[in-house]
């Protein structure tokens, strides 16, 4: 606590705004991630879905011990890499908008519509009067 602060009885702040109103996740904290946001479900997969995967492959004796270290370190490097990547193709240009122009979401395409080509009258009208072939 810093000199001058106001606290209540259960220690919050009094009068004015928290420091830090939303901390990133461990997740992306440890990782440093700057252009991706995993959100809960991922962060779970890639995180203890990693370690749960390495246990299971150990304890069914399909892989060493060192497999413990190794795939939660692997599936982190990938997520940084992963993280590298969309820094460089937005700063190439090439990735997303930022702020999509239309009210369209970002990733959604438009397409031009297709016409189809509609059959002449002229010809269904001399197919129709031709006398059959015997």
């Amino acid at each position: 606590m810093t000199r001058g602060e106001a606290r209540d009885v259960a220690g919050k702040r009094v009068g004015g705004e928290e420091p830090e109103a939303k901390k990133l996740p461990l997740y992306p904290r440890l990782l440093r991630l700057r252009h991706i946001r995993p959100n809960v479900w991922q962060r779970a997969l890639l995180g203890e879905g990693a370690l749960g995967l390495a246990i299971l492959l150990v304890l069914a004796d399909l892989a060493t011990a060192w497999t413990l270290l190794v795939l939660p370190l692997a599936v982190a490097v990938v997520v940084k890499a992963h993280d590298r990547l969309a820094g460089f193709l937005q700063q190439a240009g090439t990735g997303p908008p930022a702020a999509p122009a239309s009210g369209k979401p970002a990733g959604a395409r438009s397409f031009p519509a297709i016409s189809t080509p509609q059959p002449s009258s002229r010809k269904l009208s001399a197919r129709k009067s031709a006398p059959p072939k015997p």
